[in-house]
Parts: structure tokens; sequence; C-alpha cells
């Protein structure tokens, strides 16, 4: 999560100092390019981020005199989704990073839907996820279909869908790519052979608070700190919080990841969400979720800046505020289409009810109040397949100090919004996940003790107002639905 109110998810790689109070000492920061070959494409240079990571401990070390002595314990969160394929024996990744917003698998995810006929939620049941250009597996078809050097290594065994001496993830992480049984927690053989994937090409999963994952050998800072906590980013901020069942999160980075509580025991969803892991500690600490996705939330504001919609993000409150409403104006970000509930790729953004009257404020509104109401939409479906209505959200990620957005959240769902002190939610929950196995901190009971409330936010509009708002935003989004076009043979190759 950023500190900073300019940045979003997904475009950076952060190193954090976390004390035994839970507070952020020191943050060091380094972007990376977002690599865009054709419209829908996001890729990441894998070993831009691995420099950049590097860069980021050395320069937190030097300011705070960090040692093997003296650090206790490395706790790693990353993007999910996101697929790297590397070769075994040179180490060396052979395509860069296929990022989780990736839209090219298109024509992989039809493949299936034909032989299927046209069923996506065919495999929900084994991993909890229907096909969508979202998830890992078909990106790492794609990679195998398209990627000579991928496809080489895979025959000859020497790929590896992640890379080092230990070829270690968690279950949160491969909970995420459509090869994992959810009930099992381990390798589906079925799906494994449904996509033409070896085993061996994988890592092995283990607990996200492992003493398994080996320890810093090549940055000199560090070496020798044992890594002991290894999450997905949004599974990390769900520990952040400390999401007990029946809670739920809301993470407002370059999307909005909204994740629910629901035990110990995998719940499929009938409404368009997600089942996924929640986290994994160990023997008797596995939670899964219901998780809604929501596609684009930051991502809209550094568009409309960089179209020149939008300026500075410090005014964007401010500028909310200067009108009452948002003039019947609505903003649905479906750039590249758009996930829970609907898991519609050929939708398209929209800007719709603008008139002469239209001022920036209603835009700026629109486009801040959009995320919020796409949430409201993920609530509602939560209350359906769980049976219960939510009544508290908790809070974190770049958007989350904006009180216009919160407090738009809360009117939109009519559910309690609670922001922490300290904001950076998914680094905690990493440094958690890693604390704990170390006995840095005894056990949850303890951590709970160290969290601190900021603030929270509750409704201040009426019943009818709410549904009367959220009726003209599912119209906006059904103007939105089909309007993408189709991608050409030569666009995908």
């Amino acid at each position: 999560m950023e500190s900073s109110q300019e940045q979003f998810g997904t475009t950076s790689s952060r190193v954090l100092v976390i004390n035994h109070n839970l507070k952020v000492l020191d943050v060091e920061q380094r972007e990376h390019q977002q690599i865009a070959l054709h419209p829908g494409w996001n890729e990441h240079d894998p070993e831009a981020i691995y420099s950049n990571v590097v860069i980021c401990l050395e320069e937190v070390s030097k300011r705070n005199n960090l040692s093997s002595q003296n650090v206790k314990a490395i706790g790693i969160t990353n993007q999910r989704e996101t697929v790297v394929a590397f070769d075994r024996e040179t180490g060396k990744a052979l395509y860069n990073a296929i990022v989780w917003n990736d839209k090219r698998t298109s024509d992989v995810v039809k493949q299936f839907s034909d032989k299927n006929n046209g069923n996506l939620d065919v495999y929900r049941e084994v991993c909890g996820l229907p096909i969508n250009t979202y998830f890992s597996a078909v990106k790492m078809r794609w990679l195998l279909d398209h990627v000579e050097a991928v496809r080489d290594a895979h025959e000859k065994g020497t790929l590896k869908l992640t890379s080092g001496k230990h070829i270690l993830t968690d279950s949160s992480n491969a909970s995420r790519t459509m090869l994992m049984d959810i009930h099992q927690l381990q390798w589906s053989d079925f799906m494994l052979g449904e996509f033409g994937i070896k085993k061996e090409c994988l890592p092995e999963i283990r607990v996200s608070s492992s003493d398994n994952y080996g320890e810093i050998s090549t940055i000199a800072c560090v070496n020798g700190v044992q890594i002991t906590g290894v999450i997905g980013d949004q599974q990390s901020a769900c520990l952040g919080h400390l999401l007990k069942v029946g809670e739920v999160k809301n993470t407002y980075g370059t999307g909005c990841f909204i994740l629910k509580n629901v035990g110990a025991k995998p719940v499929q969803s009938t409404h368009g969400l997600l089942t996924t892991l929640c986290y994994s500690l160990g023997e008797g600490q596995t939670y899964y979720a219901l998780e809604g996705a929501v596609e684009v939330a930051g991502a809209a504001i550094q568009w409309a800046k960089s179209v020149g919609l939008l300026g500075a993000v410090k005014e964007l409150e401010s500028l909310c505020y200067s009108v009452d409403d948002c003039g019947d104006v609505y903003f649905v970000p479906a750039f590249n289409g758009i996930f829970s509930p609907y898991w519609r790729d050929d939708a398209r953004g929209l800007m719709i009810g603008i008139s002469l009257n239209t001022t920036k404020g209603h835009i700026a509104r629109a486009i801040l109040e959009a995320p919020c109401l796409r949430t409201a939409e993920v609530v509602t479906a939560m209350a359906k397949d769980s049976g219960y209505q939510v009544t508290k959200m908790n809070v974190d990620g770049g958007m989350s100090v904006n009180n216009f957005v919160l407090q738009s959240q809360a009117d939109f769902t009519n559910v309690e919004i609670v922001r922490k002190k300290e904001s950076e939610i998914t680094g905690i929950g990493a440094a958690i996940a890693a604390g704990l196995k170390v006995g840095f901190w005894a056990n949850i009971e303890e951590v709970e003790k160290k969290i601190e409330i900021d603030r929270s936010f509750k409704s201040d509009i009426t019943e009818s107002q709410r549904d009367k708002k959220l009726k003209r935003w599912q119209q906006a989004v059904e103007r939105s639905l089909g309007f993408g076009w189709a991608e050409t043979e030569e666009a995908v190759q």
C-alpha cells in the first residue's frame, strides 16, 4: 500500500521496517514500468522488480542499521495471479511477468468456454474460480502456446513458474491460479490436465507462516535472515486487519478487493464472487473467504489525471465537496472488462449523464464514487451468498486516506467503514505471518492489542436515496456491457 496519495497498487515494490508495536518505522519504494505492447496487455520486467527490492532493502538497512543481528524475520507479500516463467537451469526469466489485469488471454478463455458449452463456472467446485483472463492458469497456457522458449523449457522439464533455490509458494497465492484444489490446498491433477501444465513446473505449496521458506543469501545487508511469511497481497491485508469470521475488508489500490472471512470451510458463490483462501497459518488456523474483485479503483484516478480530467490527487476531496452530488453523472471504469459479479470481458468504460451543467466537481465525484458503487454490488452479493448482511468493513489502501471515498462507501452500502491508524495494512499482514512463526509475537491475541482505529464512517443518506443511486448505477453498468471489441488474432500473437 502506498503512503502517498499520488500512488496506487501494482506499480511499485516496497520494503517496510515494522517493529514489535506494529508501527512502520521506515518505508522505501521503487516504481517499475508498466509495459503495454498491445491494447489490453500489461507486463512487468521481473528483473527490474527484483533489482528494486534489493535497492529498497539496502536503503532501509543503511538508514536503520539493519542486519541479521536485529532483523528477526522477513515476510513477503506480492501481486496475486501475475505469472513469470523461469528456466530452472539458468534462473533467468523466459518472458516478462504477465500482470493480473492483462487481457491477452481472451482467446484461451474462449477455447475453454467453447469446450464447456459456454459454462465458465465449470471448475468452480474444484478451484473456487470461474474461467477468466484474471487468473494464472490461462496466462500460463498463453505462455506455452505463444512463447517458444517457455514451451521448450516445459517440454524439457527445465521450466519453473517461480525462481530460486527453494521452489515454493503459499496456499493464498496458489488459490488464485485455478490449479489448486480449494479443499485439499494442493495442486489438482485434474486442473493441471485440463490446462496441460506439468506439476513439476510448479512450486510446492505451504502455509503462509512457515519456517521452511529459506533464508536470504544474496543480499549482504540481510544475509542469513529467514523468510517465514509468504502471502498474496489481498490475503495479507486480511491478516493485517486480523479479519475474524464474518468480517469484511476492502483494499483500495489499483482495483478494489473485498474479502469476507467465511471460516474453516469454503463457501461456493452463486452470485458472481470467488471462493478463495483468506489465510492459513498452520494446523487449525486455515480460513476461507468470499472475494469480490473490482478491476479499477485508483487506476481510474491515474487515467483521469493522464487525460487532463483531474489535477493533483490531494485536491480531489475538496473538488468533490465543491458540489452537492454527482449531478446524475456516472462513470463505469470498465477499461478492459468488468469483474465481480459480472465477469464480462466485453464491457468497456463509459461516462454517462453529462449535460451543459456538468462541472469538474461532478466528474470528480463520478470517478471517486465508481469503486464505491462497484463495492456496493459486491457487498450485496456477499449477503446473498452467506445468508447474512455485512455490518462493518475494514479498509486500507491508497484511496482509503480520502474521507469522501469512505463516506460514499458508507452511504452506498449502509455499512460502517473502519479505517486503522496505520495505513500499511498489507505490509503489516506479511509481517504478522513472518513474526508469529519466529515468536516475535506470541499469538494473534497479542498482535490484536496493538492495532488502533483512526475513525469510522456511517451512512448519511436515506434508504430511498441509496436505492435510487444504486438503480441509476445499474443502468449505467448495463450500457457498458457488450461494448468491447474482440481482440484480433494479430493482436494476440
